[in-house]
């Protein structure tokens, strides 16, 4: 008999962080290398949307993150369409980085991913791909680069972020019931190297809409084993936790 995953709760110590928190903006992500903690904030500036990245620490003993506020580094837009920031975070190659969630063709024509060391006290770009749609979040980065990311598009985007091409479309095919609707739910393969993150040669993984064609609003994303991914919804339309069984290792 296979064992239920039991969520537990996780106090976080955000030491000032909070006052970044408002409508419509919070924590976007999380990534951890060790007890070491790295999180992306979104937030609100004098009516613009910025990002902060920030630094922490896990304690097992008291189950507790207690974040660094003086790590606290400030990430500008990539564009100036409201509520869109730093979206995802990963770790590689002893370097933390960023990626805005818009990064498509028409609306982002010079995109690039941003990386700090893991202090954060400096940042850099690094060119990114044009890919449609949002990218929502990461999986973690294995040893050779590669990870996976969320890509989604929600129906009432669509007049903010409009598609005019889809070079992976194009190239691999649409899956089916994404193909009846203005939804976009799918998984995209990464890689990343010092000066660019890449596309790799696998195609996207499509995820089935259910029969009404609602949308989905995947959030998180984590790699379970070499068995596939476990993803979360944030409250549209629901809270979900799911898995999706694919097999990672050729």
């Amino acid at each position: 008999k296979k064992k239920a995953i039991e969520p537990k709760k996780l106090k976080v110590n955000t030491n000032g962080i909070e006052k970044y928190f408002g409508w419509g903006s919070g924590v976007e992500a999380i990534v951890a290398q060790g007890n070491i903690i790295y999180i992306s904030i979104e937030t609100s500036e004098n009516f613009n949307t910025v990002g902060y990245v920030v630094a922490g620490k896990y304690s097992p003993e008291r189950n507790e993150i207690d974040v660094y506020y003086d790590t606290l580094e400030k990430v500008e837009p990539q564009t100036n369409i409201s509520n869109f920031s730093e979206e995802a975070i990963g770790i590689w190659n002893n370097n933390v980085f960023s990626i805005y969630e818009l990064n498509g063709k028409f609306l982002n024509e010079g995109a690039f991913a941003h990386v700090f060391p893991m202090d954060l006290k400096t940042q850099r770009q690094i060119k990114m791909p044009h890919i449609e749609y949002r990218i929502t979040d990461i999986t973690n980065v294995d040893s050779n680069g590669v990870f996976w990311g969320i890509n989604y598009m929600w129906p009432g985007d669509y007049k903010d972020i409009p598609v005019k091409e889809d070079s992976l479309e194009n190239k691999y095919g649409i899956g089916k019931s994404n193909s009846i609707s203005k939804v976009r739910e799918r998984i995209v393969e990464f890689k990343i190297s010092e000066n660019e993150i890449n596309f790799t040669e696998r195609p996207p993984i499509w995820l089935q809409l259910d029969e009404n064609v609602n949308s989905r609003n995947w959030e998180g994303i984590v790699k379970f084993d070499d068995n596939g991914f476990l993803m979360v919804t944030d409250k549209y339309p629901t809270t979900i936790l799911g898995y999706l069984k694919y097999k990672l290792i050729d």
